[in-house]
């Protein structure tokens, strides 16, 4: 079995990024679950970069495992639109785990992104290549990933160019 995660921004910048993000991760999705059958996405199905991936998998036919950051993570969602999003992202993952943080904060955003880290044998970074602003930034993300010396695919919001980084056994992008 083989994972692929997500990391990356919430807040996409303007609609030709969000096409090219979406674009790019429905691309390498299709890709890597072609090669893997048994390829899972994993997300802690946050809204931006992790709801578009969970939603491409799904698109896909890809089982989808989530990761919830603390109890009442549903009230993260601001708007009717967003918490019907993550409520079908919810309903139609196929596990999810908990956390045992009871409240929002930076510790449980942090504890879920590593957890989509470690857990992943690819990683799919969706990020300006800036520096955190906080602990439970993407950059730190980026730290972790390339510390535990995993594979990562950066999509970059900025300049929105697509770095591969294969250190295991994701040797190349599928065609």
């Amino acid at each position: 079995m083989h994972r692929i995660g997500i990391v990356g921004h919430r807040f996409i910048p303007d609609d030709n990024v969000l096409r090219h993000v979406t674009q790019e991760i429905t691309s390498i999705l299709d890709g890597f679950c072609g090669l893997y059958p048994d390829l899972i996405a994993l997300s802690a199905i946050a809204e931006g970069a992790d709801t578009i991936f969970a939603e491409a998998a799904l698109a896909l036919g890809m089982p989808l495992e989530i990761i919830r950051p603390y109890q009442s993570y549903y009230s993260d969602f601001a708007t009717v639109s967003a918490r019907n999003r993550y409520s079908t992202l919810c309903a139609a993952s196929c596990r999810e785990i908990v956390l045992s943080h009871t409240s929002r904060s930076d510790e449980a955003y942090k504890n879920a992104m590593n957890l989509v880290v470690t857990q992943s044998d690819l990683l799919v970074v969706v990020w300006d290549g800036y520096p955190a602003m906080s602990i439970c930034g993407t950059s730190h993300a980026v730290d972790n990933v390339v510390r535990l010396n995993k594979s990562w695919i950066h999509l970059n919001v900025v300049d929105l160019t697509v770095t591969h980084h294969f250190v295991n056994e994701f040797i190349e992008m599928p065609c």
